[in-house]
């Protein structure tokens, strides 16, 4: 957690910089939003609960794609983070006893889709929110002690579930900074299942091009 301060506190720097230097150009600011296109990359931190682990903070790293409209962009992403911790599942067994199993887990892959809102198109800091689902996976899930089919590990493994954003973008002409929390619901058939999970994260977004064809 500490290691990522520094991120944390150099991108609300950046935002306020970039609102400062764009301010006088809102005209400018929108057109180098609307009906663009921008890759990015993100820095943040992932907080989550298992059954054996209790508020455990990971660091994530991650890419992704927007394409906006005037007050509207649809969001894909791709991200890991790094952990390695333990967990627990309980089943029934065919006798209609409980078994649990205790299992090791290593980093988590997801990726994202979401619709987002940006309220205040012609704004040099633009909030938006957005709610999309999410697909995690478990990169590795290692039965340590107790009764579990491989079938039954491999579908806890991984889930999708829904996924609600918010966050601020700041522009100046074509590069964007921005910092963005996200809340996950607990999903019951997943090994990270406790509570629900917490993203913060930071980064950088860049105007490629426009999203629509000349029509000249």
């Amino acid at each position: 957690m500490r290691m990522l301060r520094p991120f944390t506190m150099a991108g609300t720097a950046a935002l306020l910089a970039l609102a400062t230097a764009a301010a006088p150009a809102g005209a400018q600011a929108s057109r180098s939003f609307t009906d663009s296109w921008f890759w990015g990359a993100k820095v943040g931190t992932m907080t989550f609960w298992t059954p054996t682990v209790n508020h455990a903070v990971a660091p994530v790293f991650g890419a992704e794609w927007m394409i906006t409209r005037k007050r509207a962009a649809l969001y894909i992403s791709g991200d890991q983070s790094y952990f390695d911790e333990t967990s627990t599942y309980a089943t029934i067994t065919p006798t209609g006893g409980m078994s649990s199993a205790d299992i090791q887990i290593k980093d988590m892959r997801r990726y994202t889709a979401a619709l987002m809102a940006f309220p205040r198109p012609n704004q040099p800091i633009r909030p938006y929110a957005g709610l999309g689902m999410t697909l995690n996976i478990i990169r590795r899930a290692t039965l340590v002690s107790g009764s579990l089919p491989s079938e039954a590990l491999e579908d806890v493994q991984s889930t999708t579930a829904p996924i609600f954003m918010f966050g601020a973008q700041g522009q100046y002409r074509r590069v964007a900074l921005f910092g963005q929390g996200s809340y996950m619901p607990t999903q019951r058939r997943f090994l990270i299942n406790k509570r629900s999970t917490f993203f913060l994260e930071a980064g950088v977004r860049y105007n490629v091009g426009s999203a629509r064809e000349s029509t000249h």
